[in-house]
């Protein structure tokens, strides 16, 4: 009989296989609701320094080929990562929207009530500066399209009003791209976006002691910018990468009352179908969704909705149609959470003895385990 070891955030399981190597045939059990994929979250000090979490477990689970390693996560098609390890089963617990104990949302109403006067009808909000991110505002800039929306965004504070492009990102610490932002079909886009960054115009800047690790907060804070605007560009946290997260941006835009438009992983927008939320597609053209080359996906997803990006009058009317529709998807979302608040990461009690019951007292095979509620 399999001893079993239940582990509940990625750090948790990196910590772990740092300090323990090789270990005893067992099933691990990993609750998460981590994206895995951030190169910038390393093991300090570790044989695997410079590794990915996903390259963390990969060399893990290769080096005890003879233990299970079972991962509930919250990333849809992260399975297309791990086919080369037979002993790494991954089991898609749901998004991360309804995972995460930061998401208060339930503890708060919905900003359903728009102002039409508002100067603007579509955001964008960034706050950690991820290269899709910076490259969506760099895009948007360059066409315009500010003038009848807001961006909200950091700017580096070692940039001048001399620096060039390349500069710029490597401020940014993503050098790397400058080949797309210099030498693409879309590079006198962003090149124009630049001239604004550089001058700080078209964007607001954040500010950061706004910030609060529990989610819900956030959205309050962000309220009067969801009480202005009729669209939200959703940048999510994912967007280059084959898998998929759907995060707490989605619920502010839901509870926001707002379309969308997601710069995020291919397969997003389809995989919110599935979840049988409203989407929109009469009125939001989401035919990026499909498109793989990331660099197509995000000029595809703003120029294929330039009308309603630009026409704020057309984009009222869409609005005032939907506000049912709306109201479908908010109660369906506190339905969701409501059904999911028991099995949360974080909520460990309810966890364990969920793991309990389905893998040590019965020691069932991983391949039968089924999914919690």
């Amino acid at each position: 009989m399999l001893t079993n070891t239940v582990i509940f955030s990625t750090e948790s399981f990196k910590l772990w296989a740092l300090q323990t190597k090789k270990i005893v045939p067992q099933n691990v059990i990993i609750f998460t609701n981590d994206h895995w994929g951030d190169g910038g979250m390393y093991l300090q000090q570790s044989l695997y320094s410079g590794d990915t979490p996903i390259s963390i477990l990969k060399k893990f689970a290769i080096e005890n080929f003879d233990s299970k390693f079972l991962i509930f996560s919250t990333v849809f098609n992260l399975a297309t990562e791990f086919l080369e390890c037979p002993n790494i089963r991954i089991m898609y617990w749901g998004p991360d929207a309804f995972r995460d104990n930061r998401n208060t949302h339930l503890l708060r109403s919905p900003e359903s009530t728009k102002n039409m006067e508002s100067t603007y009808h579509w955001i964008m909000l960034c706050m950690m500066m991820r290269e899709h991110r910076i490259l969506a505002m760099l895009f948007l800039l360059g066409q315009n399209l500010h003038h009848s929306g807001l961006i909200k965004a950091n700017q580096p504070t070692r940039l001048t009003s001399q620096d060039s492009i390349d500069r710029y990102l490597e401020l940014f610490g993503i050098k790397y791209m400058s080949a797309e932002v210099t030498d693409s079909p879309r590079s006198h886009i962003y090149q124009t976006g630049f001239e604004l960054v550089r001058n700080n115009q078209g964007f607001e800047s954040n500010c950061r002691h706004d910030y609060s690790p529990d989610n819900g907060k956030n959205f309050d804070a962000l309220r009067p910018f969801y009480r202005n605007s009729l669209i939200e560009i959703i940048v999510e946290t994912l967007f280059f990468q084959e898998t998929g997260l759907v995060s707490e941006k989605f619920v502010n835009c839901i509870y926001g009352f707002n379309f969308f438009i997601a710069l995020a992983s291919s397969g997003y927008v389809d995989h919110l179908r599935q979840l049988e939320f409203d989407v929109f597609d009469d009125i939001i053209d989401h035919g990026y969704d499909r498109i793989t080359d990331p660099y197509v996906r995000l000029e595809s997803a703003i120029n294929s909705n330039r009308k309603i990006l630009e026409d704020k009058k057309f984009a009222q009317e869409q609005w005032i149609k939907c506000q049912t529709r709306m109201q479908y998807n908010y109660e369906f979302l506190v339905k969701k959470f409501n059904d999911s608040s028991k099995y949360i990461v974080g909520n460990t009690l309810n966890l364990t003895v969920w793991a309990n019951k389905q893998m040590i007292i019965h020691n069932q095979d991983l391949d039968k385990i089924p999914t919690p509620p």
